[in-house]
């Protein structure tokens, strides 16, 4: 029933609109779409990484697409998946360990951004001296190009919208 339709003066809450899209649509239905929408902004996330990894790999390094691309889809998942409810977890334990600290939403987007970027710039230059074959000090620069832009790129972004 669209939320204009109701005779409450109050909205709906978020329980109370899944159960009523689950009785529209059915359960299977409704987790199919959440499982299509996780998927589909997953992959556009790895995909804009993957082509600014592939782009400056093959450019300016001269490695292979699937060298290049290798590295995000090894770093990029754990970034997002591991690391992001990692720094949670540890900053929640700060919280309650000591209940005056608190960090503003700058400052603890660049605490993630800093650990995740470490971790990816020392993941990828490990890939890369594994699968690319250039030399130690070529990978570890092409993966700290490479990071160096999708940090900068990554903080554009969320200035200008705010995402992610």
């Amino acid at each position: 029933m669209p939320q204009d339709a109701r005779n409450h003066d109050r909205p709906r809450s978020f329980a109370q609109s899944y159960r009523s899209l689950q009785q529209e649509v059915g359960a299977p239905l409704l987790w199919a779409a959440a499982v299509a929408a996780v998927v589909v902004l997953s992959a556009a996330a790895i995909s804009l990484r993957a082509a600014r990894d592939v782009y400056l790999g093959r450019r300016a390094f001269g490695l292979s697409l699937g060298v290049g691309f290798g590295a995000s889809a090894i770093t990029h998942p754990l970034v997002v998946f591991v690391i992001w409810p990692l720094w949670a977890f540890v900053y929640t334990g700060l919280a309650r360990a000591f209940p005056g600290f608190a960090l503003g939403d700058e400052a603890d987007f660049l605490v993630y951004g800093a650990a995740a970027e470490t971790f990816a710039f020392l993941t990828e230059t490990g890939w890369l001296a594994s699968a690319g074959g250039l030399g130690i000090r070529r990978e570890a620069l092409a993966s700290l190009i490479a990071n160096a832009a999708s940090a900068l790129l990554g903080l554009l972004a969320s200035v200008t919208t705010g995402w992610p």
